[in-house]
């Protein structure tokens, strides 16, 4: 395989994973904590600088919540989300869970959408099912949602492509080229191609989530879409081995001024608690900006899997974001505009 994390990356991941432990929920002492970190740090051919703020890049990654799980948030509760509801970027087309049935599930998602101001969408679609491919996905669940609530218009972003099982299967369905029409056919801007950090790892080539080769059908699908998207669920990405793949994306999707999307799940997806959620982001969020890897148009997602992690109230009585998937998801939302790196050339 042709593909080798850059120096960059490796040293992210191994400085990352060696902060991740001392991360608290605070914003400061995390930022703190990670800060010095990269400071101390071996960085052989890595010219580390202080940051500074691009005129021309003044946003930061937009922020996105997946409708799949997000229950907590339905009823009369919007008083405990009120600036998540004002200002979150985008919705996430995972559906809700179809219980007790389809017409139960859009009906959530017509009354989720309808508390937020934003109408952005990205849907995500298999063609991998296991080892098995399968065919592009129309949006009817989209679809639907709009002709039951014509007061809902969607604003249709990018088709999140997963073949994270079976990378090959980007050649049964007719390659990025084939995606392309197909969703731009159905109103989406673009594809992009969603995977896990293990099929871009040079160092595990895990059995359910297989490494991609050079040349292949996944290869030449993750570097002619129109993003990367990486599922990172709550601490992967700083861990040595997940975090080099992880960074490595973002800067090859930025080398080609594509954005980079970071997919993140709670803790309790992995039996880790209902708690810590915050400073996992916190962690990994605030190394990519030490290093001036975000950048505008890039996305954080956000989904909270079966609902299993608290989703309210979005803030601490003191006002600061609380340990919940709303308080993650503002405090993403009031991070400064991206940074970048300044050089001795500066």
């Amino acid at each position: 395989m042709l593909r080798r994390p850059r120096l960059l990356a490796a040293v992210l991941a191994t400085t990352i994973g060696l902060t991740a432990a001392a991360s608290t929920s605070s914003t400061q002492a995390s930022e703190r904590s990670v800060t010095s970190m990269f400071r101390a740090a071996p960085t052989t051919g890595v010219q580390v600088a202080q940051r500074i703020q691009l005129p021309d890049n003044p946003r930061r990654p937009d922020v996105y919540l997946a409708y799949h799980g997000s229950e907590q948030l339905l009823g009369n509760r919007d008083h405990l989300w009120p600036y998540v509801r004002a200002n979150l970027d985008g919705l996430w087309g995972n559906p809700f869970v179809p219980n007790p049935s389809t017409l139960t599930s859009l009906n959530r998602a017509i009354e989720l959408t309808r508390k937020v101001q934003t109408r952005n969408l990205i849907v995500e679609h298999p063609i991998a099912n296991g080892p098995h491919c399968e065919s592009f996905r129309d949006d009817w669940y989209q679809t639907e949602v709009e002709k039951l609530a014509p007061d809902i218009r969607y604003e249709r972003v990018a088709a999140a492509i997963y073949a994270g099982t079976n990378p090959n299967c980007w050649g049964a369905v007719g390659g990025i080229g084939h995606g392309l029409n197909v969703y731009r056919s159905q109103g989406y801007d673009t594809v992009y191609t969603l995977y896990q950090p293990q099929n871009l790892s040079t160092i595990v080539n895990a059995t359910s989530f297989p490494t991609i080769t050079a040349g292949s059908p996944g290869d030449v699908a993750y570097r002619n879409s129109g993003g990367v998207v990486l599922e990172c669920p709550i601490d992967a990405c700083t861990d040595p081995i997940f975090g080099a793949p992880f960074w490595q994306a973002m800067q090859e999707a930025h080398a080609r001024d594509v954005p980079f999307v970071w997919f993140t799940g709670p803790p309790t997806s992995y039996g880790r608690g209902t708690s810590g959620w915050l400073a996992q982001v916190q962690a990994t969020y605030n190394a990519g900006a030490f290093f001036g890897l975000w950048r505008s148009g890039d996305k954080v997602v956000l989904i909270n899997y079966h609902g299993a992690y608290p989703s309210l109230p979005e803030s601490n009585p003191d006002g600061s974001p609380a340990d919940t998937t709303t308080g993650v998801l503002k405090w993403l939302l009031m991070q400064q505009p991206v940074q970048t790196l300044c050089t001795s050339s500066c």
